[in-house]
């Protein structure tokens, strides 16, 4: 076949973003895990008068279970990822960024409008995984499957790999809006904020 019948001898496998795969050695451990944070969750819910919860919860994990220990997958299996990828308590999920080199550089366009969108991505499935967790429908641990923050795309192992254009107006209009300033909106190109023409 030549000089590239080569390439084909390498094979790679690609598995869909909502399963997830677990040696079977360890998947009797990661069942006691989740029975284990169950266990601990009921309690709490009983000790603070919420019965109605425990009892969803423990129906819902409990059928979570039998389901992966019969068939190795369950609707939202997602929410265990945490167990499948022994990842400590309150850690990021696995994403593309921790298959580059510590030394790459990424660029990103439009990054007025894209880089907030990365805090809101986080920001808004934490207040509904949040919602899930304080009724009952989810474990504490579903917080876990979760967008990265942006402090962690900025710096996911040591040194900063992402570069931003000049954003020093943009965070200070943001911190200006929080603390319930008026402000003036950031301007496209440079991101300073708005002034009058002639300051220019």
């Amino acid at each position: 076949m030549g000089k590239g019948s080569a390439c084909w001898k390498t094979r790679r496998s690609s598995f869909p973003a909502n399963l997830y795969l677990a040696p079977k050695d360890i998947m009797q451990q990661v069942l006691y895990e989740i029975q284990d944070e169950l266990t601990a969750q009921v309690t709490y819910f009983k000790n603070t008068g919420k019965y109605i919860e425990a009892q969803r919860l423990s129906e819902r994990v409990n059928y979570d279970v039998e389901m992966i220990r019969e068939l190795g997958y369950c609707n939202g299996v997602e929410n265990y990822s945490r167990f499948f990828d022994r990842r400590t308590p309150g850690s990021r999920p696995f994403c593309l960024l921790d298959y580059f080199p510590k030394d790459f550089l990424t660029v990103i366009d439009e990054s007025h409008q894209t880089i907030p969108q990365v805090s809101g991505m986080y920001g808004g499935d934490r207040s509904r995984k949040l919602t899930l967790v304080d009724y009952g429908f989810r474990l504490p641990s579903a917080l876990d499957n979760r967008s990265a923050e942006l402090p962690r795309v900025q710096r996911p192992d040591g040194p900063d790999h992402l570069r931003l254009p000049p954003r020093q107006g943009i965070m200070s209009w943001k911190n200006r809006r929080r603390r319930g300033g008026t402000g003036s909106a950031p301007d496209r190109a440079s991101g300073s904020t708005d002034r009058d023409p002639s300051e220019r």
